[in-house]
């Protein structure tokens, strides 16, 4: 597996890899379930909100105006530093 060029945060294959062990935890599942319940008790519903260092956006999948950050390395970013932000 290749890790990122800075030597912190998850690849893009590391997160597919996490994705797929999810699936196959239905203990770990429980357990974030109650946690994200929780968490969204405190989001006024229908508002979009950003979860950041979301993983691979679990989260996303008990309300879908939720939006998840990884960063996720990739060698097209240099370093594999945070995305850059589009000038308008």
């Amino acid at each position: 597996m290749r890790q990122p060029a800075n030597g912190r945060g998850p690849t893009s294959e590391r997160l597919a890899l996490h994705r797929a062990l999810w699936h196959t935890k239905p203990m770990l599942r429980a357990l974030y379930e109650d946690c994200y319940r929780r968490l969204l008790e405190h989001c006024a519903p229908g508002v979009p909100s950003l979860e950041i260092g979301g993983g691979n956006g679990n989260l996303r999948a008990f309300r879908a105006e939720i939006d998840s950050s990884a960063c996720a390395s990739s060698s097209s970013r240099g370093r594999g530093g945070p995305p850059p932000i589009a000038q308008e």
